[in-house]
């Protein structure tokens, strides 16, 4: 059975970018949570399987539940012979109809007691957020819950599906792990520090002399450029960075593939500006919607992570593909700088309370 897990972030790949087909080699889709019911919705129309869905922290924010879809928030369920169990929602860090106590989440957890007796426990937990020590980090929002260790230790399911936790908030959080006989899997695409490693396939992507230029390759030299040339730039150069702390290198992943690429550095020595630069995508996945969402993940890393107040970004006038990419991760045009071979345009995004990522 092949099962596509969906939280938090909408992949344009089966949204905006779908294809005739693309998911069709699906058996069943799980969301973890925090996805709006017009995109899930979306997903169960072209897909010829159920949808399972749990709620997340902000779905309260959404003024419907999403139609052809099976909620299995605060229930045992079968669905093509698999049992689910589903418990949504997050740790209580505000008010909010999905945050939880640990108090209350045990409670919910107890309800379902005499249910997995019956049922002889279950093949997948559901939920939004991560057990307490798997995949959760110290800060209240963002901690996971303790009794969800209760259902895998003495049921032992084969898979546990969260989301919730974005892999831009810690790089060492691995995409799957194992916890005794269950499958822990964090349903999100990868964001991770660059390594030296990852030149060689950004190397690679950067070969054709067009997509080199408007890649900003002048930067490195003479075309075309290495992955010798790409390391020593990053590793020894800082990025051409004056300040010791001013420069960092992120790579995009999925399922452990490189996908995607770019930097951020300050602005002037200025922690609260971020300037994003060098972004590319693997040639043989453009267009599918890995681009905007290892954005959509460095928007929250810089916000989040390095503090930032605003966030700026520079593309030639004449990639379209990009600019577009920019303005659906919220970025706007602020001003076009005249430039050889092409003029830039110059744009950013602040941090509105919409960016203010919980």
């Amino acid at each position: 059975m092949r099962v596509l897990a969906v939280s938090d972030i909408p992949s344009d790949r089966f949204y905006k970018f779908y294809q005739p087909g693309r998911l069709d080699e699906f058996d069943l889709i799980l969301s973890c949570g925090d996805l709006s019911p017009e995109y899930i919705e979306f997903l169960v129309t072209l897909a010829h399987c159920p949808l399972v869905y749990v709620h997340g922290n902000h779905d309260d924010t959404f003024s419907r539940e999403p139609e052809g879809c099976i909620c299995a928030d605060n229930r045992l369920i079968n669905v093509n012979g698999l049992r689910i169990l589903g418990l949504g929602g997050a740790y209580r860090y505000r008010k909010g109809k999905y945050m939880y106590t640990e108090k209350q989440m045990k409670s919910r957890v107890k309800y379902f007691s005499s249910q997995l007796r019956r049922s002889r426990g279950f093949d997948i937990l559901l939920t939004h957020a991560p057990a307490y020590g798997l995949n959760d980090l110290q800060d209240l929002p963002h901690r996971g819950f303790e009794c969800f260790h209760t259902l895998l230790n003495k049921y032992e399911p084969s898979y546990f599906i969260h989301g919730h936790i974005h892999r831009n908030y810690g790089y060492r959080i691995p995409q799957k792990i194992q916890k005794g006989k269950t499958t822990v899997i964090n349903a999100m695409l990868k964001l991770r520090p660059y390594k030296s490693c990852d030149a060689q396939a950004i190397a690679k992507w950067v070969q054709d002399k067009d997509v080199f230029t408007i890649w900003g390759g002048e930067r490195f030299g003479d075309y075309p450029v290495t992955a010798e040339i790409i390391d020593k730039k990053y590793q020894h150069d800082n990025g051409d960075c004056t300040e010791p702390d001013n420069f960092y290198p992120w790579t995009a992943l999925d399922d452990n593939r490189i996908v995607g690429h770019f930097i951020m550095r300050y602005i002037n020595g200025d922690p609260k500006v971020i300037r994003f630069g060098w972004v590319v995508v693997d040639s043989s996945v453009r267009g599918k919607g890995y681009g905007t969402n290892m954005l959509r993940l460095g928007l929250k890393a810089a916000f989040e992570i390095l503090g930032a107040e605003k966030i700026t970004i520079g593309v030639f006038a004449n990639n379209t593909p990009a600019h577009t990419c920019y303005k659906k991760v919220g970025f706007v045009d602020v001003g076009v700088t005249e430039d050889e071979p092409w003029n830039i345009i110059e744009m950013e995004i602040d941090k509105t309370p919409a960016q203010r990522f919980e």
